[in-house]
C-alpha cells in the first residue's frame, strides 16, 4: 500500500498534480524521510478485549496519586473545593452542547446565553465594566493583560510584583520576547511588594504595566489599593491576578485601582485533574473593550421582539482587520465556562462569601496550632485568607516527601525560599484533618 491510497483525488488528479511539481510518485514527496521511519516494524501486541483493556487503563490509572486520595492542602493556584453534583448534571444538558467553537454562534443560543450570563457574574465580581467569555487560563491569561495593556502604550517594560505566582510568570516570559516587552521582577519586602519599588524602578524610564496579585502566591495579601496609586502615578496600567472565591470576602480589583484583571476559575465548580482543568477569568474596564481578547457575547431582541444572544465582538485578526486585531486567540474554555457559571449561580453572592469566610477560618486555626505545636512558623507578618507559607527546620522539598508519605498533599515550595512551602485550606477540610496535619508537621519537625 502506497501513500498515494491515502489520497481522496482521482488518478489523473493526482498525476497532473505531479507533473506540476516534477515528482514520479507520491512517495517521492517522502523521500526526505528515513525509510525506516516511514515503514517501521511496529511490534504490537494481540488486540485486546474490552475488559482487558478496562483492566489495563485501570491499572495505569492507580498508579496515579491523585489529590483526592490523601488529604490535601495543596494551593498555588488550583484548590481543593468541592463541587456540588448539580453543577455536572446541569452542565451536561443538551441545551449546552456545542461544537469546538460556536462558528454560527446565534444557532448555539443556549451556550451564548450562559456566556452571556458568565460574563456578566465574572464582571461582577472583578468590579469591572466587561468580561470576556474565558480564555485557557489565568497564566495567559496574564499574557493576553499584556498584550492589552500594551495596545493602548507605548512603553514597553512591564513591573512584576514578586508575589504574582511564577509560573503565571514563566509563561509571560515565553511570549513577551515576541511582544517586544521587557519583564522586571520587583524586590520582595516580607513576602509582598512595598509601593516606593514601583516609583523607583519607574524613576528612569517609563513603565507599561505594573501586575499585582491578591491574594499573592504565597497566600498573603498585599497592600493592593497603595500599590495601584503607585502604578497609576509612573503612568501604568495596574493589572490584577486574582484568587475569585477570595472575592466573596475581599475588595474586588476594580475597586482598588486594577484596570484589567484576571483568575483562575478552576476553584469555582472545577475540580482539580492532573494540574486543571483550568479555565481563565478576564475582565478590563472600558477603555480596552474594543481591544479586548477573544469574544464577548451580548444581549439583544430579533424582529419579534424576542429576546436573543450574539457575538458581539470578536478583536481577532480572522474576524476584523490584522492591524486592528488585539490578539489572536479564537476559543475558550466553554465547558469549564460553563461550570463555573452554573457554580456561581449554585452560590450566589452570600454562598461564595460563606465558602471564603469557612476557609479563612479554618485556615487561621490550622496556623495558630501550628505555630504553637511544631516547629514551623509563618514566614510573614502579613495578614493571610485561607493561604500561607511556612517556614520551618528543614528544607521544603524535604518536608513536602515526608509529609506525602503520611498521605498528606502540601505546598508548592517556594521557588525563591529554599525552606518555605504553602499550605492552603477550603470549606472541605475539617478540624479532624486539621489534628492529622498538625500531627505530622510536628512530627517532620523533629531534628
Amino acid at each position: 500500500m502506497s501513500a498515494g491510497d491515502f489520497v481522496p483525488h482521482t488518478e489523473a488528479d493526482v498525476r497532473s498534480m505531479l507533473d506540476v511539481i516534477g515528482a514520479s510518485s507520491i512517495d517521492d514527496l517522502f523521500s526526505v524521510v528515513p525509510p525506516e521511519l516511514r515503514d517501521p516494524n511496529f511490534e504490537l501486541v494481540p488486540a485486546l478485549s474490552e475488559p482487558e483493556v478496562v483492566a489495563h487503563l485501570s491499572s495505569l490509572a492507580e498508579r496515579n496519586d491523585p489529590a483526592g486520595g490523601g488529604l490535601s492542602f495543596l494551593g498555588g493556584g488550583l484548590y481543593d473545593h468541592y463541587v456540588p453534583a448539580a453543577v455536572r448534571a446541569i452542565a451536561s444538558r443538551g441545551e449546552f452542547a456545542t461544537a469546538y467553537t460556536p462558528y454560527q454562534a446565534e444557532a448555539s443560543q443556549g451556550t451564548l446565553q450562559y456566556l452571556f450570563e458568565f460574563q456578566t457574574m465574572v464582571a461582577e465580581l472583578f468590579g469591572l465594566s466587561a468580561a470576556n467569555a474565558s480564555l485557557y487560563d489565568a497564566a495567559t491569561g496574564l499574557v493576553e493583560a499584556v498584550n492589552l495593556a500594551a495596545a493602548r502604550n507605548p512603553a514597553r517594560r512591564v513591573l512584576l510584583a514578586p508575589g504574582v505566582n511564577p509560573r503565571y510568570g514563566r509563561v509571560l516570559d515565553t511570549y513577551s520576547g515576541g511582544l517586544g516587552i521587557l519583564v522586571e521582577t520587583l524586590p520582595e519586602n516580607d513576602f509582598g511588594t512595598e509601593p516606593g519599588a514601583i516609583a523607583e524602578a519607574a524613576r528612569d524610564e517609563h513603565v507599561l504595566a505594573v501586575v499585582v496579585q491578591q491574594p499573592n502566591v504565597h497566600g498573603f495579601l498585599e497592600e493592593a489599593e497603595d500599590l495601584a496609586a503607585a502604578a497609576s502615578e509612573a503612568g501604568a496600567v495596574t493589572i490584577a491576578v486574582c484568587d475569585p472565591v477570595s472575592l466573596g470576602v475581599i475588595a474586588p480589583p476594580g475597586e482598588w485601582g486594577a484596570s484589567i484583571a484576571l483568575a483562575e476559575g478552576q476553584a469555582v465548580g472545577n475540580p482539580i485533574a492532573f494540574g486543571g482543568q483550568c479555565v481563565g477569568l478576564f475582565a478590563c474596564d472600558e477603555q480596552f473593550v474594543r481591544q479586548m481578547p477573544g469574544r464577548l457575547v451580548g444581549e439583544t431582541a430579533d424582529a419579534d421582539g424576542q429576546r436573543g444572544y450574539v457575538l458581539t465582538l470578536q478583536a481577532r485578526e480572522q474576524h476584523i482587520k490584522r492591524e486592528k486585531a488585539g490578539s489572536n486567540i479564537c476559543t475558550n474554555q466553554s465547558l469549564f465556562a460553563l461550570m463555573v457559571t452554573v457554580h456561581l449561580s449554585w452560590l450566589g453572592p452570600q454562598g461564595l462569601a460563606r465558602v471564603a469566610d469557612l476557609s479563612a477560618s479554618i485556615a487561621h486555626d490550622a496556623a495558630a496550632r501550628i505555630e504553637g505545636e511544631t516547629a514551623f512558623r509563618l514566614a510573614s507578618s502579613r495578614p493571610f485568607l485561607r493561604e500561607f507559607a511556612l517556614r520551618g527546620p528543614k528544607p521544603a522539598a524535604e518536608v513536602l516527601s515526608e509529609l506525602a508519605d503520611r498521605g498528606i498533599w502540601a505546598g508548592p515550595s517556594s521557588e525563591s525560599h529554599p525552606d518555605v512551602f504553602t499550605l492552603a485550606f477550603t470549606e472541605r477540610r475539617t478540624p479532624g484533618h486539621v489534628d492529622a496535619l498538625v500531627e505530622a508537621l510536628s512530627e517532620v519537625g523533629k531534628p
